[in-house]
């Protein structure tokens, strides 16, 4: 089992020491639609949701996407054995929303707000 650890965004912030985790050795499909990237695994659904005009959305999911499946590729598949050393991968550690903005390429509409959410189903 190859742990993700991820913090919890509701309305644009990090919301203080709530983490979701999936095991990503079950990663099975990633879909990019007009607002959201969806990453489903073996009983998960992570649901990542973004603002801004339908351009900026769509561009927005297709940032995430393009970030997080090399990551997650590392921990999934052939050479996940390569990663014993490490239990539970920290995405996000210890950044701020406008940091994690800054990373995956976010634009927002206003201040911070080009990422919305992420949820867990």
């Amino acid at each position: 089992m190859k742990l993700f650890k991820i913090p919890l965004v509701t309305t644009a912030a990090i919301v203080p020491s709530n983490f979701i985790y999936v095991d990503i050795n079950t990663l099975a499909d990633v879909t990019v639609n007009a607002a959201t990237t969806v990453i489903g695994g073996t009983g998960w659904t992570l649901t990542f949701t973004f603002a801004g005009s339908t351009a900026q959305k769509l561009a927005n999911a297709n940032a995430m996407a393009a970030y997080l499946v090399p990551k997650m590729l590392d921990y999934n598949g052939s050479d996940v054995n390569r990663k014993e050393a490490v239990k539970t991968f920290d995405l996000f550690s210890g950044m701020t929303i406008a940091e994690i903005l800054a990373a995956v390429g976010i634009a927002s509409p206003n201040t911070n707000d080009g990422f919305t959410s992420v949820a867990l189903s």
